[in-house]
Parts: C-alpha cells; structure tokens; sequence
C-alpha cells in the first residue's frame, strides 16, 4: 500500500497530466481536430437523418441540418465537460490527502479548474483556426466542475462512513 507521500505524489502527478493534455488539446490548430472527414466515412446521415433540433451557442447556429458539424459540437463540448470533471476530481483527491477541510479543498479545486479553463480558453485565441470563448468555461468546462463537485459530495461521505466502519 502507498504511503500518504508517495499517494500525493502520484495524485498531483495524474493531475499534472490531465492539465497536460487539456493543454495539449487546446494548442492544435483547428485544422488538426477536424474530426468531419472521419464521421463522413464512419456514418451515413442520408437513409437515417438525425431529428430536427437548432441552437445558437455563442452567436454562431448550431443545427443538425449539417450532421457532421453538429456531432464535432457535441463532442467538442463532451471533451470540455469530461477534461474538467477530471481536473477537478484529481484536484480535490489530491488536496484531500493533505487533510485539507472539505469546504476548502471544494473550493480551492472549484477556483483552480475555473481559472484554469479561463486561461485556457484565453489562450486558445493565439491558435489558428481555433477561438477562446468564455461561453465554454461557463457552460462545458462549467458543467464538468460542477458535475465534479456533485460526485464529491455524493461518494466522499460514503468513503468515510465506510472507512469508519472499518477502523
């Protein structure tokens, strides 16, 4: 069994990499990411289209007339919400081992992801092809964090009702 350091080291290491490749992500030209050419040869929207559903997300329609953009969007946005649901989780186990209090730890690693998002979305502005929206941090990163935040507060009073159990 890990002890307490060496536990906090490899938790702050896992953390340290999905910023990484959040990072990472965020640096590739959108001309890298297009995934369109690949759901064109994967799928055939002509015999079974999706059903009708329209949406303006940051000044720009967002429709299923052109399936393929639209399924790019979504995922896009799952990427968001996923990358930041880790980064916070990670973030606040990681403090957690250092007996950080609850309130605190939820806050810290709430206000880490945030501003995290926020430069990242700020820094996607210097990339081609890609744009920093503030929408995303609000909405996709935003849900990720909270998302985080509702499983914290749902299993970590499990895991010590438990771990008293078994002391």
């Amino acid at each position: 069994m890990l002890n307490q350091k060496r536990l906090f080291i490899v938790s702050a290491s896992v953390t340290a990499i999905i910023f990484v490749v959040i990072f990472l992500f965020s640096s590739m030209p959108y001309q890298q990411q297009d995934i369109k050419p690949l759901l064109r040869k994967l799928v055939d929207f002509s015999d079974h289209p999706l059903p009708e559903f329209t949406m303006t997300y940051n000044s720009q329609v967002v429709s299923t007339r052109a399936p393929y953009a639209f399924i790019e969007f979504a995922l896009r946005k799952i990427g968001h919400s996923v990358g930041y649901f880790l980064l916070t989780l990670l973030c606040f186990l990681t403090l957690r081992l250092r007996k950080i209090t609850h309130k605190k730890t939820l806050l810290i690693s709430g206000i880490f992801a945030f501003v995290i998002a926020y430069l990242d979305e700020f820094h996607q502005t210097f990339i081609p092809g890609r744009t920093g929206q503030f929408i995303d941090v609000v909405v996709a990163d935003g849900f990720g964090i909270m998302l985080a935040f509702i499983v914290i507060s749902v299993f970590e009073p499990l895991y010590a009702r438990n771990n008293k159990m078994l002391k």
